[in-house]
């Protein structure tokens, strides 16, 4: 690596926050010597550069991702007209999008961008027989289409898309306290339920997609205060119906029956789940992952209240970074999986910041976080590096 008659060495291009190991062997002509003992350093955490994408007050339930060549776009819910936003920025500049304006739409939504970084979002209509809706760009203009059944005091979607593009949306339904379903045939939704006992079940709700296509689904069980995933085994398609088998995830380093909140899911490269959460006994943001043949729990934070609005990703080497709001210290945090241990960093911390957190990490491995705040409610944008 370096030459002849040095003892020094500079391992330069890091990546903030991570363990590097390393073993010097010496070599001349004589031949090669023994490995020195391993040697261990953990670099230091990320500097963050911030900006305040829309300074009009009231905006919140943001969502972000980056397009292909890492560029931030953010989904968000205006609260003063009661619109859904686009903010996407390239370059140095941010352009801000009204979605739609129909019937107070915008809240709980969810950003996925498709394979040619076209945006799609789910979110919920709250006026007008309120409903669950899907927001897309045309390449022209946005359309929205919305699911048949009117979804009064509906909360909490979530989006994915197949591999060719399809949108399969989930949601909690508050009049019936069910956790659902759907999936566009052509121009039209068709629903399914996924979990309706006994009630109460799917708020905080999250889904990706396995290996095959068929969309995992981590929630909150209000009933019990139980943390539960839903796998889809199979989908009909002539009818357009999934079936699942549903899991309770019980968390074994929490005595208490609030678990689940604020889950966020993510599948690994090879189709594992990994989600975080919030533990509301223990007030601690938690993680738990799947090997594929037991479930693991760690305490990622805790001491009073850490983990609400938490969100998750992972990195090109499975890695979990997670970004959630410190409810005590009123702070934005950031927390990454080193590969030995959990590291955590403040953030922001200014003012009554870091709720509606929404976390993506780029091909470099560094943080992108949109998040808003409590009192001015202005749509923030922070990234690592």
């Amino acid at each position: 690596i370096t030459e002849a008659d040095t003892s020094s060495w500079i391992d330069s291009g890091l990546i903030p926050l991570t363990a590097y190991y390393y073993r010097v062997t010496a070599f001349n002509s004589a031949g090669r010597s023994g490995s020195s003992p391993e040697s261990s350093a953990q670099t230091p955490g990320y500097s963050f550069a911030m900006e305040t994408v829309f300074s009009a007050p009231d905006s919140s339930y943001t969502s972000i991702a980056l397009d292909g060549s890492g560029n931030p776009r953010i989904a968000y819910f205006d609260q003063v007209p009661q619109w859904l936003k686009y903010a996407a920025k390239t370059g140095g500049t941010w352009d801000v999008q009204t979605v739609d304006s129909i019937n107070q739409p915008g809240q709980y939504c969810s950003l996925v961008l498709d394979g040619d970084g076209i945006p799609h979002v789910s979110h919920w209509r709250q006026a007008g027989g309120p409903q669950f809706a899907y927001s897309y760009w045309t390449g022209s203009f946005w359309d929205t289409l919305t699911l048949v059944t009117p979804a009064a005091n509906a909360a909490y979607t979530s989006l994915a898309l197949t591999s060719n593009g399809i949108p399969v949306m989930a949601g909690y339904i508050d009049s019936s306290g069910d956790l659902g379903i759907g999936i566009l045939a052509g121009s039209f939704w068709v629903e399914n339920p996924v979990d309706s006992s006994p009630n109460m079940v799917g708020k905080f709700n999250s889904i990706a997609l396995a290996h095959g296509g068929l969309p995992v689904i981590s929630y909150y069980d209000e009933t019990f205060g139980n943390l539960k995933i839903a796998y889809a085994t199979s989908f009909d398609k002539v009818s357009k119906v999934f079936t699942w088998t549903i899991n309770d995830l019980p968390d074994p380093d929490s005595a208490g029956n609030d678990l689940g909140m604020y889950t966020s899911l993510k599948i690994d490269r090879q189709g594992l789940p990994h989600i975080a959460y919030f533990d509301g006994t223990l007030g601690a943001l938690k993680y738990a992952r799947w090997d594929g043949n037991a479930w693991y729990f760690t305490t990622v934070d805790t001491g009073s209240g850490e983990g609400q609005y938490a969100s998750l990703a992972l990195d090109r080497e499975d890695n979990p970074h997670i970004s959630y709001y410190d409810p005590a210290a009123q702070d934005l945090k950031y927390a990454k999986w080193t590969g030995d241990t959990w590291i955590t960093q403040t953030v922001d911390s200014g003012g009554n910041i870091g709720v509606y957190t929404s976390i993506a990490v780029d091909g470099e491995g560094n943080p992108h976080i949109s998040y808003s705040e409590t009192a001015a409610v202005f749509l923030h944008y922070v990234r690592g590096y």
